[in-house]
């Protein structure tokens, strides 16, 4: 019963903290700390939505990028985009 309540105070004391902020502005395309420190997270962006809504960051995420539009292209002949963002 404890253990949630260690989740989400560790995000807040590391929130609190500039180091916390700086990483959380950085990482808010993933969702920021709470995508790092909350494992009950479901709505996350993940790497076909994250490719087809074009979304910017400063990591190198570029074969990620071109594996998802491989991927989404292959996919086109079979699905429509909508069924392809469900995945």
């Amino acid at each position: 019963m404890f253990i949630p309540f260690i989740y989400i105070l560790s995000l807040y004391i590391v929130s609190l903290t500039p180091q916390g902020k700086k990483f959380h502005q950085e990482k808010l395309y993933k969702g920021g700390l709470y995508y790092y420190m909350l494992p009950w997270l479901t709505d996350n962006v993940g790497c076909i939505e994250f490719t087809l809504d074009n979304i910017k960051c400063k990591d190198n995420v570029e074969a990620l990028i071109e594996q998802s539009k491989e991927f989404i292209q292959l996919r086109l002949k079979y699905q429509p985009l909508s069924e392809i963002r469900k995945l």
